[in-house]
Formats: structure tokens, sequence, C-alpha cells
């Protein structure tokens, strides 16, 4: 085996493990102390190898440290996922770099590197790692190409069979000339680092490229924006910025799943009305950002009961009377989220006993996911629907002193900060009004004439300093951030108090699923204009963009769905089913085996809480310990039939037999003075060649017919080896001529 082919291994090697922890260092979970775990394991690896070599003890010591850190390591892979999965992923690479390694785990820790950078890009790093991923592709082609030359090298130590088969029986991975090269016959004609070069140029060249048409950070309803190409794609984010432009592509990713089951087939109770998914409002406009303040018209308090969380009013108050509509919603990713969709005026939430919920301290009818065992959530939402007639909406009144913080409420919910010629539209087209209902009414048909506006998903950027003015008589294009924020700071200036929600509007049905799938594409801002006696009433003075039915976009929805639904059937059958083993109670198990908290593992378990009703703590710690033996047992018994047994059945019998016949070779070979115990086959017959005095065409038959079945996968009969056997002692030196 050629030892610049292992060198370059391990050096790409450093490099690859030492670039995946440096992808690490750039996210928020960890730090840039994280990489002294590559820079110690790259200076003891060698050390460690020849101490897995020598010492029975280091192998048995490894071996209890694995099972230790399974036990450790179960709960977390349930309480923080990714956290778990990133300590295995950095222990498997700690256990194979302190450990000899063959071209298997050589690749395992190829792999193992590559995960450290995909757990990366899921923790949303900083901008320097766009500068990490170029030393990490270069040093992947680096790696694999060298390890794959190093594994033909390490095939052919005992035999060439690009030197030594004919050229239509050879065969492995490589072309001949390559692997002629890997041997040292074609050195002076070709040099592989150029061609690897070229390779890790193009293909930092395609993942810069994959990068910059790639959309990576988060911006407002139209969740995540790629600043290079200023291409956005629909998504929810807890930032609303007007002034961004761009192209905005829809996104068909599902979020989460919903399903009505009080109505026939699941579908929705208003079939004529869309759907406001609603999650979170904004009720302060500074400069071109929405934020929001902890402020509202109705004090809203609520009261958790058993397994359910009650929405009351001031006073105790209840919420309006309405139609209550029931929803079983599957959320399937809590992460980054700005809250838990569900229908507007929500008045209980039944979450399921495997997540926790927390009021958002800015938004009373709000609620984030707090903890949860797994990334998907299941709830259960009850919200209350207004049904009111218009002709209640058009009397409310437009006092709204009477019998609250007036003044001061008034003032976060009529801040309008927009230009005096878009408070002058706002009054012109309300001024014959009195309602502030027909108000509302008036500014809402404004917007939605085709005439003069239109709904778009590719503008350019907006003044910063006052987007909305800029959108209502410069541009007149825009998205439904620009209407909603338009219409709600013209209510405001009227005096009506009003602010933006933001969430999902309607979802695509599924016949087969019973239920609507709702979408990134539907993310969508609407205005809730506040009346007297009614509370919020929302508007929607948005059109909608048309939806892309080409074949990639059909594809990603049936893509999606099928990913949601298979989450959702895990969810609901494995984590969250209550009639048997959950998940739930296998991290508290867990916890409490490793804590030896016996009343801990009997409640985790009912089976066992039932069979060990009545048994005294000693006796079934007792029988963990002995399961605990008994396993350390078993895994002693078996390393030691794996030693009896020899490496493993590697090769055939033809193999075997070929390998033998080499081996009488070589011996042969030394007693005739010739040492073929350092040097490759074709090594051995370049010498034999040299020495006049031995037979070199009876050399060059064994060697060809060991190459055909040790490589080749060439069938070496019984017969044909005690021949090769007899043309070995004929193998003699003859007398040197005088």
């Amino acid at each position: 085996m050629p030892n610049f082919s292992l060198r370059t291994v391990r050096i790409s090697l450093a490099i690859m493990t030492l670039s995946g922890y440096l992808a690490l260092a750039t996210t928020s979970m960890f730090g840039p102390e994280i990489t002294l775990i590559p820079l110690a394991l790259i200076s003891s690896m060698r050390m460690f190898e020849r101490l897995d070599e020598k010492s029975a003890y280091y192998q048995r010591i490894s071996q209890i440290v694995s099972l230790a850190f399974t036990i450790v390591i179960v709960p977390y892979l349930f309480t923080d996922l990714i956290l778990g999965l990133t300590a295995v992923v950095i222990y498997v690479q700690i256990h194979l770099f302190l450990h000899k390694k063959s071209v298997k785990e050589y690749r395992y820790l190829f792999l193992m590197a590559f995960f450290l950078l995909v757990d990366a890009v899921a923790q949303s790093p900083d901008s320097a790692f766009g500068l990490v991923v170029p030393i990490f592709v270069i040093s992947a082609v680096w790696a694999f190409a060298s390890v794959q030359i190093y594994a033909e090298a390490e095939a052919n130590k005992n035999g060439n069979i690009a030197d030594l088969l004919p050229a239509e029986h050879r065969r492995g991975f490589l072309p001949p000339e390559v692997a002629q090269w890997v041997t040292g016959q074609r050195r002076d004609q070709m040099s592989v680092a150029p061609v690897l070069s070229a390779v890790s140029i193009g293909c930092v060249v395609a993942t810069l490229l994959f990068f910059l048409f790639t959309p990576r950070l988060d911006a407002g309803i139209f969740g995540r924006n790629n600043t290079i190409t200023n291409t956005t794609t629909t998504g929810l984010d807890d930032r609303v910025n007007l002034a961004a432009g761009g192209n905005i592509a829809a996104d068909e990713a599902p979020v989460f799943l919903a399903r009505f089951p009080a109505m026939p087939q699941g579908q929705e109770p208003f079939p004529n009305q869309p759907l406001y998914w609603r999650v979170t409002s904004f009720n302060r406009l500074v400069g071109a950002e929405w934020d929001r303040v902890a402020d509202d018209f109705i004090y809203i308090e609520w009261r958790s009961r058993a397994s359910r969380i009650e929405r009351a009013e001031a006073g105790g108050q209840t919420a309006p009377p309405g139609r209550e509509v029931v929803q079983e919603i599957f959320l399937q990713d809590t992460h980054n989220a700005p809250g838990i969709p569900a229908l507007a005026n929500l008045v209980k939430l039944f979450p399921s006993a495997t997540v926790r919920l927390r009021l958002d301290d800015r938004e009373n009818q709000t609620f984030r996911v707090m903890e949860s065992t797994s990334e998907g959530v299941s709830y259960r939402a009850e919200s209350r629907i207004p049904e009111v007639p218009r002709e209640r909406l058009v009397a409310a009144s437009g006092d709204y002193a009477r019998g609250f913080d007036g003044e001061r409420l008034m003032d976060v919910f009529t801040d309008a900060r927009i230009s005096e010629r878009a408070r002058a539209l706002a009054t012109s087209l309300t001024e014959r009004f009195d309602s502030p209902y027909e108000k509302a009414e008036a500014i809402q048909a404004h917007l939605r004439d085709p005439s003069l506006y239109a709904y778009t998903t590719s503008l350019e950027s907006l003044s910063s300093a006052d987007p909305v003015d800029d959108f209502l008589f410069n541009t007149r294009r825009g998205h439904c951030e620009l209407f909603a924020s338009s219409m709600c700071m013209m209510l405001r200036s009227v005096g009506v108090p009003a602010r933006v929600a933001s969430g999902y509007r309607d979802g695509d049905w599924s016949a087969t699923d019973g239920a609507y799938i709702v979408r990134k594409r539907h993310a969508h801002l609407w205005v809730e204009a506040y009346f007297n006696n009614i509370g919020w009433y929302p508007f929607d003075p948005s059109g909608e963009a048309e939806i892309d039915n080409s074949a990639w976009a059909v594809f990603m929805r049936m893509l999606g769905r099928y990913s949601l639904m298979a989450r959702y059937v895990y969810y609901r059958d494995v984590i969250g089913y209550s009639s048997g083993l959950q998940l739930g109670n296998i991290v508290n198990f867990s916890i409490g085996l490793f804590r030896f908290d016996v009343d801990l593992m009997r409640s985790s378990l009912p089976t066992m809480k039932f069979f060990s009703s009545g048994l005294p703590a000693f006796l079934i710690l007792l029988c963990i310990a002995i399961a605990i033996l008994w396993g350390f047992l078993m895994m002693y018994r078996s390393a030691s039939l794996k030693r009896r047994a020899g490496p493993g059945l590697v090769f055939s019998e033809d193999q075997i037999r070929a390998t033998r016949v080499y081996g009488l070779l070589k011996r042969r070979l030394l007693a005739l003075g010739v040492n073929g115990h350092t040097v490759s086959a074709r090594e051995l017959l370049e010498e034999v060649q040299t020495n006049p005095s031995i037979d070199a065409a009876a050399v060059r038959h064994i060697l060809r017919a060991y190459s055909d079945a040790r490589f080749g996968g060439r069938p070496l009969k019984r017969e044909t080896y005690r021949e090769l056997v007899s043309a070995l002692k004929s193998i003699k030196r003859d007398p040197q001529p005088q």
C-alpha cells in the first residue's frame, strides 16, 4: 500500500472533520470552543490506533463506554432531538477516530462530518457558515477520491489485477490508467492532483450556485429571503417588513393539518367564507416594520383547568355569543413558530399530553409551544365565531372612550403613521359615513378595486420611511402585507381602532384524508377592526395570487401531503397513543433507570406497575442489575466467539485456496533467495524476471491464476490448486552457465 495515499486520506479527513465542527460553531447552540474536539481527535488518533491494536483491555473499556453512552443518550433523543442527534454523531466520530480503521471506517467518518454540516444547516447558522462550506466541499472531494485510491491499493497489496490480468478482465472502481498510476506504473504520464483540483473547483461553484438560488433568511409573511437573487418564499415569521421587494415564490411545504370533527366529512363550517387561521397580531408600525405592544381593548384571562385552557374576560365574562367551531389541528413543526394557528376568537384549547403551551407576553390570544416531546404537536381548539348581522355592525357606536381606558388604548390602536395625502384619501372615502363599519367597508372596497390596485408577487423595494404612501400613490401594486397595512393605517387615521393579524388563509381540502392541508403559500396578513359591543372583526382588502399548477408544483404538493400525513400518523399512533406504550413513557422510564428510581419507572410503564405491584424496590433493582450483567456477558461471549472464529468469512473457498498458493509461492521463492514478503505481486514478478536462474514462466502462470481467483472472481478448483502446488515444486534455481 502506498504510504502517500494513506497520508492523503488522513489529511483530507482532518480538514473535513474540522470544517464540520466549524459549521457547528456558526450556530447559536454551539460556540468556537467546540472546535477543540476535532483538534484533540486529530492529534491523538495515531496513539489510540496503536493502543487499539495491542490492548484487549482498551477494546473492553470502549465497549463499556459505548453501552453507558447508549443508556444516557436515550432520554435526550426524545426531549431535545437536535442536541441528542448531535451528541450521537459526535460520539460515533470519536469512537471511530480512536480505533484502528479500514476503508469502511474512513467512509463512516466522512459521513459523520457531513452529518455535522447538515446539523448546522438545521440550526440556522450565521453568515460565517458560507466560508466553511467551500472548505468542506474541497476536503470532501479529496477525501472520497483518496480513500478510493487507498482502497484500490489496499486490495491489490499482494497482487495487482490491473497489471496481472488482461485488459478485458480488469475490475474495480478506478479506470485502468488511474489504477496503474496508483501502483506506480504510469506515474510519469499522469497526475491525479490536477483532476481532483478541477473537480473541487467545479463542486465549489455548484455549491455556491445552489446557495445563491435557494432562499434562506426569514422576512415577514414571505418567510425565507435570498438577498443575492432578491427572491422570497411564502411563510410566517415574527417580523413584517413592508419595504422589502423582490420576487415571491409560493412554497408548497405543508404547515399543519386541520379537521372539523363536528361537521360532515370534516369540511369547513362556513363554505361561502374564507377560513382565517389566526396566529398573532401586530399593533405598532415603526418605519417599515410591524411590532406589537401588550395592549388590547379586551382584557382576556386564561385559566387552566384539568387538560384544557379556558378563556374568561374582564369581570368573569365569557366570549361574545356566536357559533362554536371545534378544530383538531396537527402542527407539523413548532421550530421558530410565532404561535399555534386556530380560527379567530379562541375560547378553549385542549393540548395533548406531550406538549406545554404558554401565552405570549405581548398578545393575549397568541399561544406558543413552550415544551414538546416531538417537533410536531397536536391539539384541539374551540373558537366562537360571531355571527353578527350587518345591521348590528352598522349600528355599532363610534364612541370608543366609554368603559375603557379610552385615551391610552386609542393612542395605541389609532396611531396612524401615514402621509397627509394618505390621510386625506381615507377622509374622502369615509366622510359621508358615520358608522365605523361602513368606513371600513369603504376603504376595503377602494383597495379591492382592480382598476386602482393590483395584487402581485413581484415588486420593487418601497420607501423604508413611508412604504404605505409609496404603495397607495406610486407603485399601486403589492401583496397582502401592503394591502392590509394600508387599510389598517387608513382606518386609524379616521378614528377606527385597527390592527393587522398574521396567520393563514384557507387551505387545500383533501377528501382522501378528510382534512385541510394548510401550506406555507397560504400565509396571509389581514385587518382586524374593533367595534363596540362586538369586538375585533376581520377585513381582507387583499386579492389572491394565482395557484401554480405546473407539474413541479403539483408534485411538491403531493410529496408534502404524504410527508405531513406520515408525521401525523406517527404522532397520533406512537407519540400520542394514550392506551399503551408512549414515547413519553419510554423517556421517563429511561430517566428512572438511569437514576435507579423505581417509583418513576413504575409510573412510566403501566405494565411494569401492574406486574411489580407489591414487590420491594431492592428486588426490582436486583432484577435490573442481573439483566445488565447478562447483557455484558452476552457481549463478552460474542467477542470471544469472534476472536476464535478469526476475521470472518471474508474470502470464498476459491479465494482462500488462491491466497494459500500465493503464500506457498512466496516461501518457495524465499528459499531461492527472492524475498516476496514486503513487495506486491507485480514487484515480485519483476524481480523474478530479472533473475535468469528462476523459471519466470511458471511464476507468471501461478500469479495469474492467483489474481484470477483472488481479484477476478474466477473459480480455483481443488484439482487446479493441486496442479499449482505441483508447479511450485518444479520451480528451482537453474545452474549458472560457466
